[in-house]
C-alpha cells in the first residue's frame, strides 16, 4: 500500500483555500531555452529517446532501423532492421546508457550494446506487438555479494585482453564488468505490449512476473489502456496508470494501480545471482567465439603457407609430366639420402628462392606459438570460468524447480557443461598436437636446410653434412607422414567435412567422441541461450495485486454536471525524487462553453513494503492512499489560459512543457511556446483531507468539488521559447540540459539547450 513520505510538506487543502494567495513570481522556473542544432533526415522519424546520463539520442524511423546520435550529430552505431516485416515500436535506454532496449510487433525485445552495436540477446515476451519499455535500476549498499560459494568472482582475476571480430570493444572488459561491477545492481526491464500485459524481466531477460490487467476481474475494468508504468526504486511494487473506457456508459477512468513484487521481495539475491551468471555466460561465451574464430585465422595461415609448398612442387611435377607427390618424395630422400631430380628441382628453385624456407619457418613458428597462446592463456581459463557458472545456475536451478520458485532450463545447462567439457578436452588435444607439431616442424625445417645446404656442394665435398646428423629423423618422418599436408589440423577446425572424412582409420566411436571445435562452439552457443527461465506454474504468484486508486472519472456526454467533462491530454511522465514519486497529468476541464485546462502533480512514496496476500481488494473496492495532490492553472500575462500540449518532468526541480495559449472557449490563440515550471514548489495537499476513499468519487474529481474553480492557483508563465512550428512530440535530457522536438513533417529534428536567465 502506499504510504506518503515526507508529509509535513503537505497542508490541508481547506486551510491553505482560506488563505489563498496567488503564487509570485518566484514559484516559476527562470530557465529559458534556446535552439542549439537543427538536424533534417531524409526518411521519416517515429520516435525519439534520449540517454538518461549522456548527450547520446536515440532516432527510430519508420524503416524499423535505429541511429544513435551523440549531439551534435556523430553516429556512433546503427542498428538495421532485423528481419523484413517486423516493426520496430519502442526504445528505452538502460539507466548507465551503455544498453538499448528495442520492442517489436512480434512480442521480442532485443538488447544491444550501445557503442558498439553488438547484439547481446533477446526476451521473447509473449506474441504481442511491444508498445512500451522502461528500465528501472535497483542500487545495492555495502558490498556485492558473491557468485560462488566462498570464492568472490573478482579473486579470479581478468582473462587476457581480446578484442571482438565484429567491434572494437574489448571482450576481457565486458567479462571482467559483468562480473564485478554489475553485481552491486540490479536492473529491471518493464516491458508492456498492446494487450495490456506488463511482463516484468530482470535484465532484460530473466522473467520476474507478469501483469495481466484484464485478468483482474475485481478491477472491473472495461476497455483499458496503460498509459504510464513504473516501479518503486526498491524494486518492491509496480505503479500502473491505466486509462479505462466504458463503451456502454461512456464513463472515463484513469486509475493508479499497485502491484507487489512478492519474487523480486522475497528472492531478489538469488534473481540478482541467477543474472549475473547470465550475463557471464553470455560474455564468456562471447569470448570464446571470438578467441576460436582467431584460432581458425591462425590455422588458415599455415594452411595457405602449406598450401603454397604443396602448389610450387606440383607445378614443377606438372611441367615434368611425372606423377608424385612431396610427402612420396621427401620420405624418398629421408630413406635414400639423396633427392630425385624433382624434388632438388624444387628445392633448388624454390625453396632457396628469395628465402623461402625461412619464410615457411616463421609462418609455421608463428601460427604454432599463437595456437598455443590462444588454448592457454585465452580458451581454457574461459572454459574453467564458464563451468564455474554453469555449474552455480545448474544448483540454482535445482533449488528453484524443488521450491516452486524459479526453474532454469537444466537440460540447455547440461548440454552446455557437456559442450564445455569436450571444448576443453579438444582443446587440450590440439594443444598436444601443436606441440607436437611445433616440435617435429622445428626438426624437419633443420634436415631440410641441411638438404639445401648440400645441394650448394658436390657429391663428396667434406662440407656435405650426413642428413642422421642434421636432426632427428624420427621427427622428421612423423612430421612428412601427418603434418605435411594442406590442413594439418582438419579434424579441429573442418566443421564442414564429413566427421567420418576428418578422422582417418577413426573407428565409428572414436568419430562420435571427436567432435570439431566449431561443433562443439554452436551446440554450446545454441544452448545457452536455452539455459534462461521458462515459464513455471509456481505454487503462488510472484506479481500480486496491494490496491487501486480512481484518480479521474467522467461521462462523456456529461455538460451539465458540477464537475463536468475532463479530458486526459497526457499521463505519460513520472519522476522519483527524493524517496517521493511525483506524477505529473495535464487535463483540461469544462464547464459549460469554459474550457479550463489544469496541471496536476500527485506524489506518493517511492519506497513500499511487501504485503501480504490477504490485502489483495476485494471486487470493486478501492483502497485509499495517503497521496499528495497540487492543481494549478497556468495562464500568459494577459489572463488566457495555457493548454499543455506535451510535458515532461525534466530533472528533479523542474518540469518542462509545450502549450499554447487559449481563449475560454478553447480555441488556440499563439504558437507553440516551451516554458517550465518547478513542480515541487508547488502547494500540495493530502489527499485525504478531501477524499474518504469511496467508490462514488475519484481524486482529483473530489478535490474540484471541494474547492471552486477559481481558487486553484493561477500561476502566470512567460515563455522561454517561441517555437517556429507546432512539434509533434517531446523528449528532454534533464542530466544534460537538453530537449529534443521531432516536427511535424517527422523529418527534422531540434536540440533547444537550458540557458540561464541572465545569460
Amino acid at each position: 500500500m502506499v504510504t506518503a513520505a515526507g508529509t509535513n510538506h503537505a497542508q490541508p487543502l481547506v486551510g491553505r483555500v482560506q488563505a489563498f494567495q496567488p503564487f509570485s513570481v518566484h514559484h516559476l522556473a527562470m530557465i529559458t531555452f534556446k535552439t542549439w542544432t537543427d538536424e533534417s533526415f531524409h526518411q521519416a522519424i517515429k520516435l525519439l529517446r534520449w540517454c538518461p546520463n549522456k548527450d547520446l539520442l536515440a532516432v527510430l524511423y519508420d524503416t524499423n532501423e535505429v541511429d544513435i546520435f551523440r549531439v551534435p550529430w556523430e553516429r556512433v552505431c546503427s542498428i538495421p532492421q532485423l528481419r523484413s516485416g517486423a516493426q520496430t515500436e519502442t526504445v528505452a535506454w538502460r539507466s548507465d546508457g551503455k544498453v538499448i532496449a528495442i520492442g517489436w510487433d512480434t512480442g521480442s525485445v532485443h538488447l544491444f550494446e550501445v557503442e558498439s552495436g553488438a547484439a547481446l540477446h533477446v526476451f521473447n515476451a509473449d506474441h504481442c506487438q511491444i508498445v512500451s519499455l522502461e528500465w528501472v535500476r535497483q542500487k545495492f549498499l555495502g558490498k556485492c555479494g558473491r557468485l560462488f560459494a566462498g570464492l568472490p568472482a573478482r579473486a579470479l582475476g581478468r582473462l587476457p585482453s581480446l578484442m571482438s571480430s565484429t567491434s572494437n570493444r574489448d571482450l576481457a572488459d565486458a567479462c571482467w564488468s559483468a562480473a564485478n561491477n554489475d553485481t552491486s545492481e540490479l536492473d529491471m526491464l518493464n516491458v508492456l505490449d498492446a494487450d495490456t500485459t506488463v511482463q516484468l524481466s530482470i535484465a532484460g531477460r530473466l522473467p520476474a512476473g507478469v501483469i495481466a490487467l484484464r485478468s483482474y476481474t475485481e478491477l472491473n475494468l472495461k476497455n483499458p489502456s496503460i498509459a504510464h508504468i513504473w516501479s518503486t526504486s526498491d524494486l518492491a511494487s509496480t505503479f500502473v496508470l491505466v486509462a479505462d473506457n466504458d463503451p456502454i456508459t461512456s464513463l472515463r477512468e484513469l486509475s493508479l494501480i499497485q502491484f507487489d513484487h512478492r519474487l523480486l521481495l522475497e528472492h531478489r539475491e538469488v534473481l540478482r545471482s541467477v543474472a549475473s551468471h547470465l550475463a557471464q555466460v553470455d560474455s564468456l561465451v562471447e569470448y570464446l567465439d571470438t578467441a576460436l574464430q582467431a584460432m581458425q585465422r591462425e590455422n588458415e595461415t599455415i594452411m595457405k603457407e602449406s598450401d603454397g609448398q604443396l602448389k610450387a612442387f606440383n607445378n614443377i611435377i606438372e611441367e615434368h609430366g611425372v606423377e608424385s607427390n612431396l610427402r612420396g618424395e621427401l620420405l624418398h630422400l629421408l630413406l635414400c639420402g639423396i633427392p630425385s631430380m624433382i624434388l632438388e628441382q624444387y628445392l633448388t628453385q624454390k625453396l632457396n628462392h628469395n628465402q623461402a624456407l625461412k619464410v615457411w619457418q616463421k609462418t609455421f613458428d608463428a601460427g604454432y606459438q599463437s595456437l598455443q597462446r590462444l588454448s592457454c592463456l585465452h580458451i581454457m581459463p574461459a572454459v574453467e570460468r564458464l563451468l564455474m557458472h554453469l555449474d552455480e545456475l545448474k544448483a540454482i536451478g535445482t533449488w528453484g524447480h524443488n521450491f516452486g520458485v524459479l526453474e532454469l532450463t537444466r537440460s540447455a545447462i547440461e548440454e552446455c557443461i557437456d559442450s564445455c567439457r569436450g571444448l576443453a578436452m579438444r582443446v587440450n588435444s590440439l594443444q598436444l598436437r601443436t606441440l607436437d607439431a611445433a616440435d617435429h616442424f622445428g626438426e624437419f625445417i633443420k634436415w631440410l636446410n641441411t638438404v639445401c645446404q648440400n645441394l650448394e656442394h658436390d657429391i663428396g665435398s667434406e662440407h656435405i653434412t650426413p642428413l642422421v646428423e642434421a636432426a632427428n629423423i624420427s621427427k622428421v618422418s612423423n612430421y612428412i607422414r601427418n603434418h605435411l599436408i594442406s590442413d594439418p589440423f582438419h579434424e579441429f577446425f573442418d566443421s564442414a567435412a564429413d566427421a567420418s572424412e576428418s578422422l582417418v582409420g577413426a573407428t565409428a566411436d572414436e568419430v562420435v567422441k571427436e567432435p570439431q571445435l566449431p561443433r562443439l562452439f554452436q551446440n554450446l552457443a545454441s544452448n545457452a541461450t536455452k539455459i534462461w527461465p521458462v515459464t513455471h506454474t509456481l505454487n503462488w504468484k510472484p506479481v500480486a495485486l496491494a490496491g487501486c486508486i480512481r484518480l479521474c472519472e467522467v461521462v462523456d456526454d456529461s455538460t451539465s454536471s458540477d464537475v463536468g467533462m475532463t479530458h486526459f491530454l497526457s499521463a505519460k511522465y513520472s519522476r522519483e525524487v527524493e524517496g517521493l514519486r511525483y506524477i505529473a497529468l495535464s487535463i483540461r476541464h469544462n464547464i459549460g462553453d469554459q474550457t479550463i485546462p489544469l496541471f496536476w502533480v500527485i506524489r506518493h512514496s517511492a519506497t513500499t513494503t511487501s504485503l501480504p496476500e490477504s490485502r489483495t481488494p476485494k471486487p470493486s473496492v478501492y483502497q485509499t492512499y495517503d497521496l499528495d495532490v497540487a492543481c494549478v492553472r497556468l495562464a500568459t500575462g494577459d489572463g488566457n489560459d495555457v493548454s499543455v500540449e506535451f510535458h515532461e518532468i525534466f530533472d528533479d526541480d523542474i518540469a518542462i512543457m509545450i502549450h499554447r495559449s487559449r481563449t475560454a472557449t478553447g480555441i488556440a490563440e499563439s504558437e507553440s511556446q516551451v516554458s517550465t515550471l518547478r513542480y515541487r514548489d508547488l502547494e500540495f495537499s493530502r489527499a485525504s483531507t478531501f477524499y474518504d476513499g469511496t467508490e462514488k468519487m475519484s481524486i482529483l474529481n473530489a478535490y474540484i468539488q471541494t474547492i471552486t474553480l477559481d481558487r486553484i492557483p493561477l500561476i502566470p508563465v512567460e515563455a522561454s521559447a517561441a517555437l517556429e512550428t507546432d512539434p509533434l512530440s517531446l523528449t528532454s535530457n534533464g542530466p544534460r540540459g537538453t530537449v529534443a522536438l521531432l516536427g511535424t513533417d517527422r523529418k527534422k529534428i531540434s536540440i533547444l539547450l537550458q540557458s540561464d536567465s541572465d545569460e
